[in-house]
């Protein structure tokens, strides 16, 4: 049907936009879609090593992720496959991996500001058996470890409070797909913290303490030095807000319908 002249369809009881993208959610700090190769900037063209990739979210075109080091980044694969002709950057589990940076300096990760009510949205396809895969990390200080366990069909988010101590959420979904939707949603102190892979959640976490509210973020990797990333990155995105539940409906109907993922 037509509503003031927009198409729109039906998930269970809501009505969703069918040009929805994640930064209609207020707080989209930052966007990066790999899946758009007119985003992303690459070293060599004849190599496709990805040198840096525009932020679309409300941070606007004053950060990027980049890595400095040529030879550390993923690879942008624009072939087509597997999904709907779509791009992404491909990580190799062993030592590629980017960071949140200023675009006019493309050499150093920066602190950025997220809040202790924070949440990201990314589209995955883990690759990884028996070790650790991670996803996006803020370890600088401490702040959040978004990864897949050594199980690779375990999605879990480490946060850290501003003593120090941690809570961790874990989703173990009973059928898990090889793409997906990672959603974690970080509730402040005091909050939830809820993790989500492809719709599916165990029972949310109670935060006790206060969440670290600002930290340089990886993308490709959770931990410094390990937890590399083996598999694809599609897009991520980080919202300085707790996600409710309408706005995760929201994100996981649009990646469904992006990217053909069947839950």
């Amino acid at each position: 049907m037509l509503i003031l002249g927009l198409n729109t369809i039906s998930a269970n009881v809501n009505t969703r936009t069918v040009n929805f993208i994640p930064t209609d959610i207020r707080s989209c700090n930052f966007w990066f879609d790999f899946s758009n190769s007119s985003n992303v900037t690459v070293f060599d063209p004849s190599i496709n090593t990805i040198n840096s990739v525009d932020n679309l979210g409300e941070l606007g075109n004053g950060f990027s992720l980049a890595n400095s080091d040529k030879n550390s980044t993923p690879i942008l694969v624009s072939d087509g496959t597997p999904i709907q002709g779509l791009s992404y950057a491909n990580f190799n589990g062993t030592d590629q991996f980017l960071y949140i940076c200023l675009s006019s300096d493309l050499t150093t990760a920066v602190p950025v500001p997220q809040t202790t009510n924070y949440s990201i949205f990314a589209v995955v396809d883990n690759e990884a058996s028996g070790t650790v895969s991670g996803i996006t990390g803020g370890r600088n200080p401490n702040m959040f470890v978004f990864r897949f366990l050594s199980s690779g069909t375990q999605l879990a988010n480490t946060i850290f409070d501003t003593t120090g101590s941690l809570t961790t959420e874990t989703a173990v979904p009973a059928n898990p797909n090889l793409i997906g939707s990672a959603i974690t949603t970080v509730g402040g102190a005091g909050g939830d913290l809820r993790v989500l892979w492809n719709g599916e959640e165990t029972t949310p976490t109670s935060i006790s303490g206060t969440p670290v509210d600002s930290s340089e973020v990886f993308v490709g990797k959770a931990n410094n030095t390990t937890q590399f990333l083996t598999g694809k990155i599609y897009e991520i995105a980080f919202y300085g807000r707790t996600l409710d539940d309408d706005m995760i409906l929201n994100l996981n109907t649009y990646a469904q319908n992006k990217y053909g993922i069947n839950f």
